[in-house]
């Protein structure tokens, strides 16, 4: 079973979903039921993430307004019983969210607003984000606001991107990692990138930054 920490609201109940023995196909028709709420209809999932890399399909994502053991899970039309659902860490003070924006010039101010205002759910207070970074990618990778609980600063971070130069997606990613460094407490640590072009300017490798 898998347990990551995740903030509640007084209405949000972060949950992870086992469905023991099921396959790729099977965990995107999980997916999507679990999106839209079921075969039955009701209260549904918002899901963050699917993991099918094993024996069994583990789906994070935020349960409104109903408790884990409500979840039922259908695929393809047909029901799929849960291995488990589970409460994950309520401590929204240990979830980290670095945001990463695609600003070079040639997306132009539009699609650089439609990533700005996309990301405004992952700012502190707002979401399951308690503390947020935000790092630009025109131009060379940018810290535009540090790791910090304030939603204003967050919010001031993200209004000083605009179209800018050329991408450094992954010098920007290995820049992102580096935000984490200062924090203490073990918890979720994610990084979300909106990115709509190639990577054209960075010196690292799309490698490095993966291992960051």
């Amino acid at each position: 079973m898998r347990r990551t920490p995740r903030a509640l609201a007084a209405v949000l109940m972060a949950v992870s979903v086992v469905v023991l023995g099921a396959g790729p196909a099977l965990a995107r028709g999980a997916d999507e039921s679990a999106s839209q709420g079921g075969a039955g209809g009701g209260r549904s999932i918002s899901v963050d993430r699917v993991d099918a890399t094993g024996e069994s399909v583990v789906v994070d994502g935020v349960l409104r307004g109903a408790s884990p053991e409500s979840v039922k899970v259908a695929a393809a039309g047909r029901p799929v019983v849960p291995r488990s659902a589970v409460r994950t860490d309520a401590d929204g003070r240990r979830t980290e969210t670095v945001l990463v924006i695609d600003n070079s010039a040639a997306l132009g101010n539009t699609i650089v607003q439609l990533a700005k205002d996309g990301a405004a759910p992952f700012l502190p207070g707002a979401g399951t984000s308690a503390r947020t970074a935000v790092v630009s990618t025109g131009g060379g990778a940018t810290v535009q606001q540090a790791m910090t609980s304030s939603n204003g600063a967050a919010t001031t971070g993200l209004e000083r991107v605009a179209p800018n130069g050329t991408s450094a997606l992954w010098d920007s990613l290995i820049r992102s990692a580096d935000l984490f460094g200062d924090t203490t407490g073990a918890g979720t640590r994610e990084v979300v990138v909106f990115a709509a072009g190639a990577d054209t300017a960075s010196r690292a490798t799309a490698s490095a930054a993966g291992n960051a």
